[in-house]
């Protein structure tokens, strides 16, 4: 292995490389390279997607959530103001 292999190192480059994960494919399967770039643009319009939509949460308590709630004082803060 100290002696450098133009074969495995041409092997190893030739192809089409993804630029968004590095993955490699042989100039042959330019078909399953396309794939793989409408995989990524998928991923990432879901991820956009995710990111814009409005997450609505409940802003009240229920009844049993205002019956069960307790508060707990702080003794050691009581009085002092921030």
């Amino acid at each position: 292995m100290k002696e450098r292999q133009p074969a495995m190192i041409h092997s190893l480059y030739s192809g089409i490389q993804c630029g968004s994960c590095g993955a490699r494919f042989p100039p042959d399967q330019t078909t399953k390279y396309s794939l793989h770039l409408d995989w990524h643009f998928r991923i990432n319009r879901r991820e956009r997607d995710l990111g814009r939509s409005v997450q609505s949460r409940k802003f009240y308590f229920s009844a049993r959530e205002w019956c069960a709630y307790y508060e707990i004082e702080d003794d050691e803060n009581k009085g002092e103001f921030f």
